[in-house]
């Protein structure tokens, strides 16, 4: 399991299907679907959370792909 912790939350990358990154001129929201979520209601992260979550993101997008 890939856990990352943003603010005091922890979130399981493995669960999450589609994180959708909006900003707006006074701040930005991300919202984050999780795979099997009957509801499909997405887990809102707001501000300073959602800035956290995508510099991660971003950090492991560009990261290399390490083989053995």
């Amino acid at each position: 399991m890939h856990f990352v912790r943003i603010g005091d939350r922890a979130i399981n990358l493995d669960n999450v299907a589609q994180i959708e990154l909006r900003s707006y001129n006074d701040g930005t929201i991300a919202k984050v679907y999780f795979v099997g979520q009957g509801s499909n209601s997405p887990f809102v992260l707001s501000e300073e959370e959602a800035k956290e979550l995508n510099n991660y993101v971003d950090y492991v997008a560009e990261r290399p792909i390490s083989t053995p």
